[in-house]
């Protein structure tokens, strides 16, 4: 799958997007072709991560608060005590791909999500993939759906995402920074 993504992600138009818990294999294998994109076109690089300050009551706990990091790590049987750290990581890589002052045509957006539906996806112009987080460890390698943003399940998962971003309440803008807003 990773050469289908190269190769849509060099050849898109207008949109790069990419949600994920921490998006660290993503950026690993994918950021040198987001800076080379944007800097041949207006192409939109959005690459959002699960929020690790955002938190759920779970009744029945000893603490009722608990990331939504906490929570998916339990699933997966892991720790998870990495993946806020691993979060940073990814979005410090990027920018160092995205350098200030360079010159580009489209732009990159970096923003963390505080959401219940939870799931990765990457949308390449009108290419959807999404991968559910399931309860098995690194369960979001497994299965890829992939259709089409003309489709009926594409267009519901756009729009899903596109809901997400435009909430402020949901979506918080970390690069670039916002005007008033402090890193």
């Amino acid at each position: 799958m990773r050469a289908v993504y190269i190769a849509l992600i060099e050849k898109a138009q207008k949109r790069v997007w990419a949600f994920g818990m921490t998006n660290r294999h993503f950026v690993t294998q994918n950021a040198e072709a987001l800076a080379a994109v944007a800097t041949l076109r207006p192409v939109e690089v959005v690459v959002a991560f699960w929020d690790p300050d955002a938190s759920l009551r779970t009744p029945g706990r000893p603490t009722q608060e608990r990331s939504i990091l906490e929570v998916q790590a339990a699933l997966e049987q892991t720790t998870g005590a990495e993946w806020g750290k691993q979060i940073g990581n990814s979005e410090a890589a990027l920018i160092r791909h995205f350098p200030a002052g360079a010159t580009r045509h489209g732009n990159l957006r970096m923003l963390r999500l505080a959401s219940v539906t939870n799931f990765s996806c990457l949308i390449v112009d009108d290419d959807v993939f999404f991968f559910p987080f399931l309860a098995e460890p690194e369960s979001n390698n497994d299965p890829i759906i992939h259709c089409s943003a003309d489709g009926v399940i594409g267009r519901a998962i756009v729009r899903h995402f596109e809901a997400l971003l435009a909430d402020k309440n949901i979506a918080r803008q970390v690069y670039p920074v916002p005007p008033g807003a402090t890193s």
